[in-house]
């Protein structure tokens, strides 16, 4: 027996399920969107591509939802991590932090040209590679020491 070419061409919500892989429920909710192609025996009959456009507004939609649920919570878990912090002191206002910069650069600032500028220089005069490499390590680590001894700046 041969289809018919309407029946080829059209399919039932159960029909559509079975070939998309999808649950019935999931077809039902994105048929109501959809005009019927057609109407046999007082059943609705679809195109397969137009339940697969209103599946995929459907899950397009879900997307675009779920981004601005995902935004709205990373915003208001922002807010009360503020308002907590505020709440017992640990919020530290910006004005605080660019004074406690400040003060770090202008005191690190002599000190840099200090050691690159007039220590530097006779630390390394007439060293091979390697002696210059050994003055570094030990260059680097006089200023680390310095840096550290800068945290009084950041105690807040």
């Amino acid at each position: 027996m041969r289809k018919s070419k309407a029946k080829s061409k059209f399919h039932t919500r159960h029909a559509l399920a079975l070939m998309l892989g999808k649950d019935r429920g999931t077809i039902e909710r994105a048929a109501p969107s959809v005009t019927p192609g057609a109407i046999v025996k007082g059943r609705p009959l679809y195109r397969r591509e137009t339940i697969e456009a209103a599946l995929e507004a459907a899950r397009q939609k879900r997307a675009g939802w779920s981004a601005l649920k995902d935004a709205r919570t990373e915003q208001e878990v922002r807010r009360l991590k503020n308002y907590n912090d505020r709440k017992e002191s640990q919020f530290v206002l910006r004005s605080v932090v660019d004074e406690a910069l400040a003060k770090t650069i202008a005191e690190i600032e002599p000190i840099l040209e200090r050691r690159f500028c007039v220590e530097w220089p006779a630390m390394i005069h007439g060293l091979d590679l390697t002696g210059i490499r050994v003055k570094s390590m030990a260059m680097v680590d006089t200023i680390r020491a310095d840096l550290r001894s800068m945290v009084k700046h950041w105690n807040f």
